[in-house]
């Protein structure tokens, strides 16, 4: 009786044990999410700033820069709406609005609306092809009419356990294939719900190569220009190194020019 006593005693602080562990990694990966990230341009200090992210428990509500804010709208688990303002003024003035819509939890179209432009708008849709990548094609869509007009630009997307790995852009001027190379850490945005929905869309703007939706860091990307009418490629190598916390996400983030030189140094806060 006493043998089985002690069994239950065991077996019920275990159980706890596992349940706070539990709790510990929902905390921990609750407390992964940058708060702050400041950015440090070597050759143009005008350009350095710290943006803030506020958020509602694991969902992003705003970013705000040094002269503009975004400020993000969910529906269920999916952010459907990204308004931008800018701050430079005493009120906040609404610049853009970007809307973004699924078809059975993928990204299917992203539209941008710019306050300067009242004729027309831009829209990507997204088509998910049998062999596994992505189309992304442009439109410009008249708004007065609806009348939509195909672009001659348009992305080919590839992706791999969760990463971005190729991007291959067609445009009126000829192409341009980008590879991503990963790190086996924490992309810094990994635990924002709805950012791995996003494909290639970049939420957050110059704070360097990054990949949003990705789920690793980039070390390293190359890029490949044709232009039309030559047949030689124009070859590019970039890379980034990265500093990471005891979580494996990112403290700082340093990233180089072609020559290898410091081009600019992001530190985040979490």
């Amino acid at each position: 009786m006493k043998k089985n006593l002690f069994l239950f005693i065991a077996l019920a602080l275990t159980a706890i044990s596992c349940s706070k562990d539990d709790n510990d990694k929902n905390d921990k990966n609750h407390s992964d999410l940058p708060k702050t990230i400041q950015r440090t341009d070597l050759k143009a200090p005008v350009e350095n700033k710290t943006s803030t992210f506020i958020y509602d428990g694991n969902k992003i509500v705003s970013i705000t820069h040094k002269f503009s804010r975004s400020e993000f709208t969910y529906e269920g688990n999916h952010i459907t709406k990204k308004v931008d303002y800018s701050v430079t003024g005493d009120q906040p003035t609404k610049y853009a609005e970007t809307l973004y819509s699924y078809v059975n939890g993928k990204l299917e179209t992203v539209s941008y609306y710019y306050t300067s432009n009242t004729t027309s708008f831009s829209k990507y849709v997204y088509t998910y092809n049998d062999d596994g990548t992505i189309k992304k094609q442009l439109y410009s869509i008249n708004t007065t009419t609806g009348v939509e007009t195909k672009s001659p630009y348009s992305d080919l997307l590839t992706f791999a356990n969760g990463n971005l790995t190729k991007l291959i852009n067609v445009n009126g001027n000829g192409t341009s294939t980008k590879n991503y190379y990963y790190d086996l850490k924490n992309n810094p945005f990994k635990n924002i719900v709805g950012f791995s929905l996003l494909l290639d869309q970049g939420i957050i703007s110059s704070l360097g190569q990054d990949v949003y939706s990705s789920v690793n860091n980039i070390e390293k990307y190359t890029e490949s220009i044709v232009v039309t009418g030559n047949l030689t490629p124009v070859s590019k190598i970039y890379e980034t190194k990265f500093e990471y916390n005891s979580n494996g996400f990112p403290t700082q983030k340093t990233t180089y020019n072609e020559d290898g030189t410091v081009k600019e140094i992001f530190d985040y806060t979490y």
